[in-house]
């Protein structure tokens, strides 16, 4: 099991196209990877009060992969 503390974070986005493409690029290279997703869309009490509004859910995508890969990773990321 992938563990996020044995790993480190190599790229971080908010498109789900690049979500996708990174993921690929790390797959055909066999680079095991965890994607941790966290929800920043603003919410609060007022939110719900705002006439016809809705409040779109904006997710930001990290990926995580392991110490020994962090390098090779990198690299392909940053090639794209």
């Amino acid at each position: 099991m992938f563990d996020f503390l044995f790993g480190e974070k190599i790229f971080e986005t908010s498109d789900s196209q690049k979500k996708f493409e990174v993921g690929c690029k790390l797959k055909e290279n066999h680079i095991d990877y965890k994607i941790k997703i966290d929800d920043i869309s603003k919410r609060n009490t007022f939110d719900s009060m705002k006439m016809g509004n809705v409040v779109k859910p904006k997710f930001v995508y990290s990926f995580w992969v392991r110490k020994e890969h962090v390098v090779i990773a990198s690299c392909l990321v940053k090639g794209m």
